[in-house]
């Protein structure tokens, strides 16, 4: 794997003023949309961890027996079997409306737990009345003394939905596994923004952050749809003689909004969290009045991207995406790695409390 090593020899100033904050004192309500703790709720939680246990106990039984012979972990199956029951459901729920599709992806996210987290925005504390550009992110555990890189962090989520309450908790699990401070952009959404403005405001946040940190040169990470808005980032740096990243990780990428590629139908059936008729209504969304040209990832530029590391599943409906990726960069003389796990989700890594396989795939990056 590319090593993404980006030490300084003294410390940034950032660590200074997250050594300053009281968790308990930051303001988190202009970005953490928390559930309430309601009885409900808890019934929820309480209801679905009986499901994964009982789901569990199904796929113990049948590899017991010979009957289940697919690989991974005992908990990525059972993970994969409940997607799947899920993903029956889902699009008829979710699809055709921009707002019920975010709130129902909303409910099913547990109570933000801020217990191992530390975030201001850039070398302040955060305002409750103004949403800043990104916050940085930190796991306690982490120490100037440990610290090894920037991670600028772009999220997925199909351009239209995600924020800090959805990824707040993977990005310092991240922190911990990767000795990372991590920079979370805040950018706007589809269909209220086009990508290009989405681009447009990561790049202004990188570049605010590069001239706030002098030692600035992350690791830019992205998953899923984030993998795109990275890209089209990085293409727009290139165009601007801004400097390149140290290098690009990529968790799962979408790429081609066209959903043009072989997989989309090879396994349409095979990937339990995202169905053809969601992507599809996604991708629309995110390509509406804007030109084709604007959001794609033009072949000539990957010459002048980092070295990228690449993970993804054999069988998620985007994975031709991540393949295409890889035969260009090479084509490109641009050094590349990617690692095709079976036999499980979309953007698995991103699942770091529940998979082994995604602890894994967090721990190879490093």
């Amino acid at each position: 794997n590319p090593s993404m090593s980006d030490a300084s020899s003294k410390s940034p100033r950032i660590f200074d003023q997250l050594a300053s904050v009281d968790l308990h004192t930051i303001p988190w309500a202009w970005a953490v949309k928390k559930v309430p703790p309601k009885a409900k709720y808890r019934l929820l939680n309480r209801l679905f961890l009986l499901w994964f246990g009982f789901m569990l106990a199904c796929v113990w039984c049948l590899r017991s027996l010979g009957l289940d012979r697919t690989g991974g972990s005992l908990s990525s199956r059972a993970t994969m079997l409940i997607f799947r029951s899920i993903s029956k459901l889902y699009p008829r729920l979710a699809i055709g409306n921009i707002e019920r599709f975010r709130r129902s992806v909303l409910r099913i996210i547990a109570p933000s737990q801020l217990d191992d987290l530390v975030a201001v925005d850039s070398l302040q504390t955060i305002d409750p009345m103004t949403k800043p550009e990104y916050v940085w992110i930190a796991n306690q555990s982490l120490t100037p003394e440990h610290f090894r890189r920037y991670v600028f962090y772009v999220h997925g989520g199909g351009f239209a939905k995600g924020d800090l309450a959805a990824f707040h908790h993977v990005c310092s699990l991240m922190s911990r596994e990767l000795d990372a401070l991590i920079c979370f952009p805040v950018y706007p959404l589809c269909p209220e923004s086009k990508i290009p403005d989405i681009v447009a405001r990561l790049l202004d946040s990188y570049r605010r952050v590069a001239q706030e940190v002098p030692e600035w040169r992350p690791v830019v990470m992205a998953d899923s749809a984030g993998g795109l808005l990275a890209a089209l980032m990085l293409q727009a740096m290139e165009r601007e003689n801004l400097s390149s990243p140290n290098a690009l990780v990529l968790l799962s990428p979408l790429l081609d909004v066209q959903l043009s590629s072989a997989s989309i139908v090879d396994n349409q059936d095979s990937d339990p969290i995202v169905g053809v008729d969601l992507i599809r209504w996604l991708c629309d969304l995110a390509k509406a009045g804007v030109e084709l040209e604007e959001i794609s990832v033009d072949p000539a530029a990957l010459r002048h991207f980092p070295r990228t590391y690449i993970v993804a599943s054999e069988d998620e409906i985007v994975r031709d995406d991540s393949k295409w990726l890889q035969t260009a960069l090479s084509q490109s003389n641009v050094p590349n790695e990617a690692v095709y796990w079976p036999g499980i989700c979309h953007a698995f890594p991103l699942l770091f409390d529940h998979l082994p396989e995604a602890r894994k795939a967090i721990a190879d990056i490093r």
